[in-house]
């Protein structure tokens, strides 16, 4: 959030500041290496982000960690539900060797559903809530304490 929209500090913001966040983005980096922990020989990653949930925060962070790690990441934007078996299908175009899901309200709507187009992949993924490793995924790497490394993995 503080790249995001310019703010110098969360402390401190610098005026009137009326935002949600859940502080996650910065998990973007940690999520790539857990993956890379499940899948060793990664070299390959899609990132499913919401089309118009522009969160370059956790981006950033993948990109920076991907280099590190020397991983390819690839894009890939979906909106609705609607949307979410082309996406699938142009994912599943790119083989990749895992996929990164970023958390936001239009994905955490259909978990069942996400889970369901990943595990026809067999598509190892990691997510930002519990919701996906109960809908049948592989793993969830999540801020709350409770939910941090619920994995299902191979």
């Amino acid at each position: 959030m503080v790249d995001q929209f310019g703010i110098a500090n969360l402390n401190r913001p610098g005026g009137n500041l009326t935002d949600l966040s859940a502080m996650t983005d910065d998990l973007g980096g940690k999520r790539l290496e857990l993956l890379k922990e499940v899948v060793p020989n990664a070299r390959r990653v899609v990132v499913l982000r919401d089309r118009y949930n522009i969160n370059t925060v956790a981006l950033h962070a993948i990109e920076d960690v991907a280099k590190a790690l020397h991983v390819d990441v690839r894009v890939i934007e979906a909106a609705g539900p609607e949307t979410w078996a082309g996406a699938f299908a142009t994912i599943a175009e790119h083989r990749p060797d895992g996929l990164l899901q970023l958390t936001n309200a239009t994905f955490a709507s259909g978990p069942k559903e996400l889970a369901a187009l990943a595990v026809a992949q067999r598509l190892p993924v990691v997510y930002g809530e519990r919701e996906f490793v109960d809908a049948g995924c592989h793993c969830a790497a999540a801020r709350h304490p409770a939910e941090r490394r619920s994995a299902r993995c191979p």
